[in-house]
């Protein structure tokens, strides 16, 4: 057990290895503060709460597990100021609706999609994070964007690539300790984050998933990853969705730190000889929530792209 336990609070089996934030060259005077009014749509039978700032053609901003629209309070002002922003909390987090009936991929892709519709979103460009980054690619797939940008988007792969994580896939232990332990928000987003987050911050993130009931959805989250190996249901999906937006000619932003997590050096690499009209931006020193780190370079990026490629 107490070796089980090690291995969780490292989490150097699930997903990237522990790593420490020391050494990390980071942007200063990152603000804590979220100052956007919140509003919420009924969209299909869910209640979903979104941000909606500045004025132009369009840009959706779509977060991932554990986070919530408060991962993008840095880049929304800066965006802002040429674009109407808009970022929405998935189903299951933040403060949109907790309850939902059928796989949480599904339910947020049609939510996606009649969100899109409702609010009558043209010359869209869509930046996804984690498993907004998924939601956006399989959205782009099927449907006409103006651009797409991906920062460590969730991808298939063939497995895990740990022993222990494979032995520990979907076990009621594991289940059992995410969620009572608040794992996703209390480990996993301040060892992936290159910097150390303040009270504030996390209490931010922590705020939504209070109750282990709301944390559930943070473990399902986790149980949907597309592996191979473990037979995931998504797995086929994304992967199609993935080949269909790489192999098209829609204008395509990677946004990329060192070390990175899901995009590290060698998928980028891959990536850059599979994706066609697709640019890779380097933003320095960052792991997983780059938002946290760098939100000014993030947007500046943004931004160059989307005037040099999409107009």
């Amino acid at each position: 057990m107490r070796s089980l336990v090690l291995f969780l609070c490292l989490h150097s089996s699930l997903i990237v290895g522990c790593a420490s934030r020391s050494g990390y060259n980071v942007e200063k005077n990152i603000e804590s503060e979220f100052k956007f009014s919140s509003k919420f749509l009924t969209v299909g039978d869910y209640k979903v709460h979104y941000i909606d700032e500045g004025k132009g053609d369009p840009i959706l901003l779509l977060h991932g597990n554990p986070t919530n629209v408060y991962l993008w309070r840095n880049i929304v002002p800066n965006l802002s100021l040429r674009h109407r922003v808009l970022a929405i909390d998935l189903i299951g987090l933040g403060k949109s609706d907790k309850e939902y009936k059928k796989n949480l991929f599904y339910v947020n892709q049609e939510m996606l999609r009649k969100f899109i519709e409702k609010m009558k979103l043209k010359k869209l460009v869509i930046v996804g994070h984690d498993w907004g980054g998924a939601l956006a690619y399989d959205y782009a797939s099927r449907n006409d964007l103006k651009g797409l940008v991906l920062i460590e988007p969730v991808r298939p792969k063939k497995r895990l690539d740990s022993f222990f994580g494979r032995v520990l896939w979907k076990t009621s232990f594991l289940e059992w300790y995410m969620v009572s332990k608040n794992y996703f928000v209390e480990t996993m987003i301040p060892s992936l984050t290159a910097r150390s987050l303040t009270d504030q911050e996390l209490d931010n993130y922590r705020r939504p998933v209070k109750s282990e009931e709301d944390r559930l959805t943070t473990y399902k989250w986790w149980t949907l990853l597309p592996f191979e190996s473990e037979k995931a249901e998504l797995f086929p999906v994304l992967n199609k969705s993935l080949s269909t937006v790489a192999k098209s000619g829609l204008s395509k932003l990677f946004i990329v730190a060192n070390p990175g997590v899901i995009i590290t050096k060698k998928i980028e690499s891959r990536f850059k000889e599979t994706f066609k009209n697709t640019i890779f931006i380097n933003i320095g020193d960052g792991k997983h929530f780059l938002q946290e780190s760098h939100p000014k370079k993030i947007s500046r990026a943004i931004i160059g792209w989307n005037e040099k490629h999409n107009n």
